[in-house]
């Protein structure tokens, strides 16, 4: 029941309303009454005043860095939240596979206990297009691979092939 509600309902019943304070609640909406003393139901003559506990919702927190902690380390930090964690994959050369790269809210930002939150965990690094090296100098070849990021494996052809020049690929 809503504050408001509450207040009308004792009026109504002939009692006034004493203390009112607020407190966290991770299932009582904001706004709305926790609990009464005396409580609910209870006995008592008309000219005691009724305390309320009023819900201010969920705790503000500020959503924590984890960005390169694992997935399962991450959910164990967010537990102590009561977050609802939902997980999207991406691949980045930021953190290494099985690691949180990014979240939702962001890091720094203010959400609050019980709140959803992505977590984006890298598959590993962004895949890349193999360029066809055949017929390519050697050291171009290797330029090019390096600029992609690719660690090259230069294996000395037969004897009757091209000196250098690329001729195979796998």
């Amino acid at each position: 029941i809503s504050e408001g509600d509450a207040i009308g309902q004792l009026a109504a019943a002939g009692f006034s309303v004493g203390t009112k304070d607020k407190v966290y609640s991770d299932t009582i909406p904001s706004g709305e009454v926790k609990s009464t003393d005396p409580a609910a139901d209870a006995s008592v003559r008309h000219d005691v005043p009724v305390n309320m506990v009023i819900s201010q919702g969920p705790q503000p927190i500020t959503i924590p860095d984890l960005k390169g902690v694992t997935e399962d380390q991450a959910k164990a930090q967010l537990a102590a939240y009561a977050m609802v964690v939902a997980v999207e994959t991406g691949r980045t050369v930021d953190v290494n596979k099985g690691e949180v790269f990014k979240s939702d809210p962001a890091a720094g930002s203010g959400s609050t206990r019980t709140a959803k939150i992505t977590l984006y965990v890298s598959e590993g690094k962004p895949l890349v297009q193999v360029p066809f090296f055949i017929n390519m100098k050697v050291d171009d070849a290797i330029a090019q691979a390096k600029a992609l990021g690719l660690v090259p494996d230069v294996q000395p052809a037969h004897i009757w092939s091209s000196r250098n020049t690329i001729t195979d690929q796998d």
